[in-house]
């Protein structure tokens, strides 16, 4: 089993190391295996080798579906003019969303990964709040379906293709049989799972504490013949069932164009998911159990300080300390 941590090529997390070997110095400190990356800009001053990358997280668009099926009256709802969806996608159709996954593609093939996480999942920005979701579970699965297959029409890109579960319409883990037609039906030889435990959690508001959420996990897996589809491990928590609740049964509303209230709801989102370490004497279990190939620690954080005291934290329940 390889262990990584999540960054990204974005200002906020390149300006934290000074040089390639800088970043190799502190993935030794913490006897991690590499990276994975999500691009978010040009890494200018080659912070990030490709032998630091293991896997790839790709981009993700929030509400796509009903671009992708040609639903302008809940296209419009959302995004309220062309001008934001030509913004966000590039394009008004499919073609603009298939383009733009194979230029990230494209982008994040010089770090020759070997895998790469695609989100399934849809929600707007109202039902970030709500919860009650414009899409069902069947047809973002149906989407994700059609999205993949013409993303990776060309099976040598070698890559294994990792599905990623969200707590938002779409692949939930809930569902074992949504799983599996996702699965058999995308058209490319390698695909599996990288299951969110964090996301996993936040499918369940009753949670109250990290033995609870462990239970529920337990309780979602048990529901699978055998766990040998489920390839990489996102590690994280937050227990933040109260809280999504309390939104839920007294929803704020957020008003502007599309990327003000995009803006206006992020503070929200990352309340109910703030990816912190899940620290708990039986996550080494919950590993074996799962047996992944991959173990991510993902976590969010402002600073390099604050992201190898997290880390720190999140390793101490396997009894390993850093160096």
């Amino acid at each position: 089993m390889k262990k990584l941590m999540n960054m990204t090529t974005t200002h906020f997390d390149l300006p934290r190391y000074s040089s390639n070997a800088d970043l190799k110095q502190a993935l030794r400190k913490f006897d991690l295996d590499g990276l994975e990356l999500m691009a978010g800009g040009t890494d200018e001053r080659g912070i990030v080798a490709a032998d630091d990358v293991v896997g790839v997280h790709l981009k993700y668009f929030h509400h796509w579906v009903s671009i992708w099926n040609g639903d302008v009256p809940t296209a419009l709802a959302e995004y309220r003019d062309w001008d934001a969806v030509q913004e966000v996608f590039g394009g008004r159709d499919q073609q603009a969303i298939v383009a733009t996954f194979q230029e990230n593609i494209a982008f994040l093939n010089r770090y020759h990964p070997e895998y790469a996480v695609m989100h399934v999942s849809d929600v707007t920005i109202e039902s970030c709040i709500t919860r009650q979701h414009v899409c069902t579970d069947e047809e973002v699965i149906t989407a994700q379906i059609e999205l993949a297959n013409q993303v990776f029409s060309d099976p040598g890109w070698g890559v294994t293709l990792l599905f990623e579960n969200l707590f938002w319409s779409g692949l939930t883990m809930e569902r074992p049989e949504l799983v599996d037609r996702l699965l058999q039906s995308v058209d490319y030889p390698n695909c599996g799972v990288m299951l969110d435990v964090g996301h996993l959690l936040h499918t369940n508001l009753a949670l109250r504490s990290l033995d609870e959420g462990i239970d529920y996990i337990y309780q979602v897996l048990s529901r699978y013949d055998n766990l040998d589809f489920i390839k990489g491990v996102h590690l994280h928590q937050s227990l933040s069932g109260e809280y999504a609740k309390s939104v839920i049964d007294r929803p704020f509303t957020v008003s502007g164009d599309y990327q003000t209230r995009a803006l206006a709801v992020l503070g929200h989102v990352l309340k109910v998911d703030s990816h912190q370490p899940f620290v708990s004497d039986r996550i080494p279990a919950l590993i074996d159990y799962i047996n992944p190939e991959y173990l991510v620690f993902e976590l969010i954080t402002s600073s390099r300080e604050e992201h190898e005291r997290l880390l720190a934290e999140q390793i101490s329940c396997f009894n390993t300390s850093p160096s």
